[in-house]
């Protein structure tokens, strides 16, 4: 029984180790305060992995109006990764230059981000389009003074944004989370303009009740193997 129980932290340990290590085929990270320029990702997606998606949110003010498509993909691994797709109305009168996407932070937690963009939406169903070629990300940063809860992306302060009647590339932040919550998306151009989309949150801690129970499992697993050990000592002469 001993072994057993060796084994059994061994175990324990090694899941441990795992759980911590950043998976595996995780890019480099964009860290608060960090610019890089998106990757394009062409990792095959299963319509069966979106846990959660909103599709064509409208969004409008003086400047321009569209709509905004987002979703929860789970990954292989089972963290998630957050898409986010805009599309500007050909009767804007203004090209959007960047979104921000928030928060990613909750409380001192922290979320690893990194940034890539889809060209291909297959897999996805008819949540999302495959885009103009103009209407590419040209780079990505984090924010630094909050914490790094906000990640953006920018379009080009000139050329070539995404003009009206376009519709951007899919826009992707892979985490390490494997929770989510609600948050809010940005369109900027001169007026800001939020949308109710998507943020990782951090995985829901047990309960006390049920932390008791397992506490009361293993007290009584060691129990019986301390009175089985008492039973098969060999009596003295």
């Amino acid at each position: 029984m001993r072994a057993r129980f060796k084994h059994l932290g061994r175990a324990a340990v090694c899941a441990i180790v795992l759980l911590l290590a950043p998976s595996a085929g995780q890019a480099a990270i964009l860290a608060p305060g960090d610019t890089a320029m998106p990757d394009l990702l062409t990792d095959a997606v299963l319509f069966s992995s979106v846990v959660a998606f909103v599709d064509e949110v409208p969004f409008s003010n003086l400047l321009y109006s569209g709509n905004l498509s987002a979703a929860v993909v789970e990954t292989a691994s089972g963290t998630l990764d957050f898409y986010y797709q805009i599309t500007n109305n050909p009767t804007s009168s203004s090209t959007l230059r960047r979104n921000t996407e928030a928060v990613f932070t909750q409380g001192s937690t922290v979320f690893l981000t990194d940034v890539y963009y889809r060209d291909d939406p297959s897999g996805l169903g008819s949540l999302f389009t495959a885009g103009d070629a103009g209407a590419t990300p040209l780079s990505a940063d984090r924010s630094l003074f909050d914490g790094g809860e906000v990640v953006g992306f920018n379009f080009g302060l000139a050329t070539p944004g995404i003009n009206p009647g376009e519709t951007s590339r899919i826009l992707v932040i892979r985490t390490n989370a494997v929770a989510f919550t609600t948050g809010f998306s940005a369109l900027i151009n001169g007026i800001t303009t939020n949308v109710d989309t998507f943020a990782p949150a951090a995985a829901p801690v047990p309960e006390p009740a049920s932390l008791l129970l397992l506490s009361s499992a293993f007290a009584a697993a060691g129990y019986m193997a301390r009175h089985r050990a008492k039973r098969r000592k060999p009596t003295s002469a």
